[in-house]
């Protein structure tokens, strides 16, 4: 992720949850676009988040995953504790996998970025044909 959104011109920013309405998630691909998406995420915590890239709809994968179960209690970001956050990245990853394994692009949990789960951001990884994908599925906030 840059953490540079605040050099950009309004123009070069999406705020992604506009656009995800209608019970569509989306899968926003690292890339260096020069377009940043930018998603409120976290919860309660309503944290600001932003990816460079390019976004897929996934429609409605991960709609039917209440992930404010498992990672909107996270009130305090500093006092996460990982293995917390590398457990709901096994249940993500084990849902992940039985709903896109048929799929041109199949995704799983990419515990590498395992610190950055947050509801409504999920860092993943995935494979088309022989392309290695970085990025994350937003299914938006319950907040």
């Amino acid at each position: 992720m840059n953490d540079k959104i605040v050099d950009l011109d309004i123009e070069d920013v999406i705020y992604i949850d506009k656009e995800n309405e209608g019970g569509r998630s989306a899968l926003i691909v690292c890339f260096p676009t020069g377009v940043f998406y930018h998603c409120q995420v976290g919860g309660m915590l309503c944290e600001q988040v932003k990816c460079e890239g390019y976004v897929i709809n996934m429609h409605t994968l991960g709609i039917d995953f209440d992930d404010c179960d498992y990672l909107c209690s996270f009130r305090n970001r500093e006092k996460i504790h990982h293995e917390g956050q590398f457990k709901v990245g096994e249940i993500i990853d084990a849902y992940l996998k039985k709903h896109t394994e048929k799929w041109k692009i199949s995704l799983a949990t990419d515990f590498e970025r395992i610190y950055e789960l947050q509801e409504g951001w999920w860092p993943v990884i995935g494979k088309h044909r022989k392309t290695d994908i970085k990025g994350y599925i937003h299914i938006g906030n319950c907040d």
